[in-house]
């Protein structure tokens, strides 16, 4: 079973693939959670549980192009039905970049206006005014040590605190940010900074929400070229140079085969 940059003529509906620039191999096999063993006979995989698989093999990719991701997948029992799929690709470069890496919040840049502990969850920033703006406290995070220039080369900025942000509040010429955790950092003031964001885990450009039948049914879905600094489920994110497939489902046991990510020719 390979997961394949195939030669195809084209795809109804779509325009022509590339010719074939690699090739990927499960020869590392799955991650998965919860635990299972994931199961291959005759080009056919097979995971009796719900949960989420990763696959451990990683292809390279050229962000400024579009991909097709597509598979086959059939319920492994019919009275138990696979109720939810969520199918795509672990954006990474030397290791998996997660969302809070790359997810900012345009217009938040500015710097700290005291020194922080890595035990400090209360943060001295010199202007809060648009991370007041912020609709979801509870996903919200502090990236330190940040690109202000505009340019956002600290993407993928693995400098992130924990998802959570109490209150922010403007004492006299500074801004105190309260942390639901503590921030883990360590860094002396003038520090740059910008607020980020938690969000999906992967690029799951396959989202289908109804049962998934117990014949074979083939599932596709577009990844846009244009590398962005957020984490979109059609989008590749900043940064990515590989991926590798991930499957995350709900209900029953399920079956898959015939898994691609395909460049598209503009």
């Amino acid at each position: 079973m390979k997961l394949t940059l195939m030669i195809a003529a084209m795809i109804p509906a779509w325009t022509a693939l590339t010719a074939e620039t690699a090739a990927l191999d499960f020869t590392k096999g799955f991650a998965s959670w919860p635990v299972q063993e994931v199961e291959a006979a005759d080009g056919v995989f097979t995971a009796k549980k719900a949960g989420e698989i990763y696959g451990k093999d990683s292809l390279a990719v050229e962000t400024d192009s579009d991909y097709v991701v597509s598979g086959e997948f059939r319920s492994l029992d019919p009275g138990k039905p696979v109720t939810k799929l969520l199918f795509g690709v672990t954006p990474k470069d030397s290791s998996q970049i997660l969302p809070q890496f790359i997810n900012i919040v345009p217009g938040t840049d500015t710097e700290l206006a005291a020194d922080c502990s890595a035990g400090d969850s209360l943060l001295k920033i010199k202007d809060g005014t648009r991370w007041t703006a912020s609709k979801k406290p509870d996903i919200a995070a502090v990236a330190f040590d940040t690109d202000d220039s505009g340019k956002l080369r600290d993407l993928p900025n693995r400098r992130v605190t924990a998802p959570g942000i109490v209150s922010i509040l403007k004492k006299n010429d500074i801004w105190e940010v309260n942390l639901k955790n503590p921030c883990k950092f360590n860094y002396p003031s003038g520090t740059p900074v910008r607020l980020h964001a938690y969000g999906w885990s992967a690029i799951y450009a396959v989202l289908r929400q109804e049962p998934i039948p117990a014949e074979w049914t083939k599932v596709s879905a577009v990844i846009r070229g244009g590398a962005k600094p957020a984490a979109q489920t059609n989008v590749w994110w900043s940064g990515t140079q590989k991926c590798s497939i991930v499957i995350s489902f709900q209900g029953g046991g399920i079956q898959f085969r015939n898994l691609r990510l395909e460049k598209r020719i503009k």
